[in-house]
C-alpha cells in the first residue's frame, strides 16, 4: 500500500536547536548551585530523541523524579522561550523540500519535545500552513509510538511512514505499524532492519516516493 501521509520527528529531522538547548542550561543550573554538573553542547546532543520524563532521570538520577523534572520544566520553558527569539538551524534545503512534499502528501510532526516547542518551530519559520497535524509527549504525556497511532487515527491516514532520526523513532514507528526513513543527517544511528530508506539530506525523501 502506498504511503497516504508523511510524519516527521522534529529535532534531528527537520532541524537542530541543541545550540540553543545548551546555551540555557548554565542559566537554569546557576539557579540551583546544590547541583555540581555541567550540561553541554554534547550532553545535549548525546540525549536527543528522549522524553523530558526520561531525561530527568537520566540527567539528575540522585534527585527525586518529581524535582529532576522540575527542573527540566525550567528549562523548557527558557528553551521555547529562546528559540521563539532565535529559531533553530534548519537542515538543507528544508521549506522548499517541504513545500514540495506538502502538494503532495499531508505531513505532521510527531516530537518527545515539551508542549510549545512544536509550535515555536512552526512559528518562527513560517513553516505552519505546511503541516495538517502535529503532537507531542509535552501535551499527551505518552510514549511515541502511541502518538503516531494517535495522529495517525484522528487524521484517517492509512499507511503513515515515519521519518527521525534515533533507534528510538525507528522502534517508535514499528510499534506503530508504520514504515520508517531514517534521517542519517541528524543524531543517531539506526540499525538497517529497523528502516526502509536512509535520507541524507531533507530532499533525499523524493527517491522513495518515486518508488
Amino acid at each position: 500500500m502506498p504511503w497516504d501521509a508523511i510524519l516527521f520527528d522534529l529535532d534531528g529531522t527537520l532541524w537542530d536547536a541543541t545550540h540553543i538547548t545548551a546555551k540555557i542550561w548554565p542559566g537554569v543550573l546557576a539557579n540551583h548551585p546544590e547541583i555540581q554538573r555541567t550540561i553541554d553542547l554534547e550532553t545535549v546532543q548525546g540525549y536527543m530523541g528522549k522524553s523530558n520524563e526520561e531525561l530527568a532521570g537520566i540527567l539528575f538520577p540522585e534527585m527525586p523524579f518529581e524535582d529532576g523534572y522540575a527542573l527540566m520544566m525550567e528549562s523548557c520553558e527558557m528553551e521555547n522561550l529562546l528559540l521563539s527569539r532565535e529559531g533553530g538551524k534548519l537542515y538543507e534545503n528544508l521549506l522548499p523540500t517541504l513545500e514540495k512534499l506538502a502538494k503532495e502528501y499531508p505531513l505532521g510532526i510527531i516530537s518527545n519535545c515539551q508542549a510549545g516547542y512544536i509550535e515555536v518551530f512552526l512559528d518562527y519559520h513560517k513553516a505552519g500552513h505546511l503541516f495538517r497535524d502535529h503532537i507531542c509527549s509535552g501535551d499527551t504525556h505518552k510514549a511515541k509510538s502511541e502518538n503516531i497511532r494517535m495522529l495517525t487515527e484522528r487524521q484517517g491516514y492509512r499507511n503513515p511512514v515515519y521519518v527521525g532520526d534515533t533507534v528510538h523513532d525507528a522502534e517508535a514507528a514499528r510499534d506503530a505499524g508504520c514504515d520508517f526513513l531514517w534521517a542519517a543527517y541528524g543524531f543517531g544511528e539506526v540499525p538497517a532492519d529497523l528502516y526502509c530508506g536512509r535520507l541524507n539530506k531533507p530532499a533525499d525523501i523524493f527517491q522513495y516516493i518515486a518508488r
